[in-house]
């Protein structure tokens, strides 16, 4: 869900080369700890590193404004995020997809 999110923020500026890069963004760092304490960590830093990345290249691209999406590819992209962040929280909408949090 947050890189949906993330993803989502650069398209609206119109940055679709930084928008496909979040899915190879990593967050494997965690070596060495117990599986859950891995998890609970790489949650809560994950969306730390994700906002990093959404504001470095948002202010790396002074240029961009809000609403540049309409441009073609990038409003494929655009939807094809909105379409897909649908489908998953339409099927798991009995299940939270956070897996520390125990719902």
């Amino acid at each position: 869900m947050c890189k949906a999110a993330a993803k989502l923020k650069l398209l609206e500026r119109g940055l679709l080369n930084a928008a496909n890069l979040v899915e190879d963004i990593s967050f494997d760092d965690q070596k060495g700890q117990g599986k859950e304490d891995a998890t609970k960590k790489t949650a809560k830093t994950s969306e730390k590193t994700l906002d990093q990345y959404v504001q470095m290249h948002l202010g790396m691209a002074s240029s961009a404004r809000r609403g540049d999406y309409k441009d073609g590819p990038v409003y494929q992209a655009r939807k094809q995020v909105i379409d897909e962040f649908i489908k998953i929280a339409s099927s798991n909408s009995k299940r939270c997809s956070h897996p520390e949090c125990g719902a």
